[in-house]
């Protein structure tokens, strides 16, 4: 669907710091905006958890059982990339025989796959209520948003074959 994106807050001096360009494109801003309707979709439920997928996100087949050790670990995390881009070098904080959860110490990116819990959902809504960034970035700045961002090694998805043609970056950015 469509997203109507003339009605959407941008911080435009916050993104062009952010991410070096002057020009927001459409397509970043519909999917920033659907970000933030599945995270209120989650918060409108009665569920502890989330798993917000973006259509090219596919699970490998340890997925649900990574699934189940993270809901295990529930007070140690309260976002947690399924899937990311960049190492950003990973410290263990502890593991099972076959998942590790780690703190990365550098940036990590991609917002195609990733779990919350219901504070994180709190958090996220605040903190993303203008946007300043790209949904990957805006999501993982722990530092910012005082989440505690954790990563797991190895990653429960993988991206689809077709995922390489991105849609946003297809787009005109006049």
């Amino acid at each position: 669907s469509k997203e109507d994106v003339s009605l959407c807050e941008i911080d435009q001096p916050a993104f062009t710091k952010i991410h070096g360009r002057k020009s927001i494109r459409k397509g970043e801003i519909g999917v920033y905006q659907s970000h933030l309707r599945a995270i209120n979709s989650f918060l409108n439920s009665d569920k502890d958890f989330a798993i917000i997928l973006e259509d090219d996100a596919l699970p490998l087949p340890h997925a649900v059982s990574t699934i189940t050790q993270l809901i295990e670990w529930k007070s140690d995390w309260d976002i947690v990339p399924l899937f990311h881009f960049h190492s950003g070098g990973p410290v263990t904080l502890k593991h099972s025989d076959s998942l590790k959860l780690t703190v990365h110490l550098a940036h990590i990116s991609s917002a195609a796959a990733y779990m919350i819990n219901r504070h994180a959902a709190q958090v996220l809504i605040k903190h993303m209520a203008v946007q300043r960034a790209c949904v990957d970035h805006a999501l993982f700045e722990n530092w910012a948003h005082g989440l505690r961002l954790r990563g797991i090694l190895p990653m429960a998805m993988q991206l689809s074959a077709h995922a390489t043609i991105s849609t946003i970056n297809a787009e005109n950015s006049g």
